[in-house]
């Protein structure tokens, strides 16, 4: 019987001095967690931000006045409605 032998894994392929330690692999990785975390804070501030400045526009004090419609009413019983202006 002859013996097969089996083929060579990926990683014998790369040199040794090519592959990342994990520690540099785990630094980098939390390096990017926080700075998601930081930017996430601050678009939901940036958001609420505006958000109250949006309420600021539609606040009723800024709003001009509209005519109302006001109801009259006739003799007949029946309602007509006029624009005062």
């Amino acid at each position: 019987m002859s013996s097969i032998n089996p083929p060579p894994s990926s990683t014998s392929m790369i040199p040794e001095f090519l592959t990342p330690p994990s520690s540099l692999l785990l630094g980098l990785g939390t390096i990017c967690l926080l700075g998601a975390v930081f930017c996430q804070k601050a678009v939901g501030e940036t958001i609420i931000s505006c958000s109250q400045a949006s309420e600021e526009i539609f606040r009723g004090d800024r709003l001009p006045i509209l005519p109302f419609p006001s109801t009259n009413s006739t003799n007949d019983g029946t309602d007509t409605t006029s624009i005062n202006r």
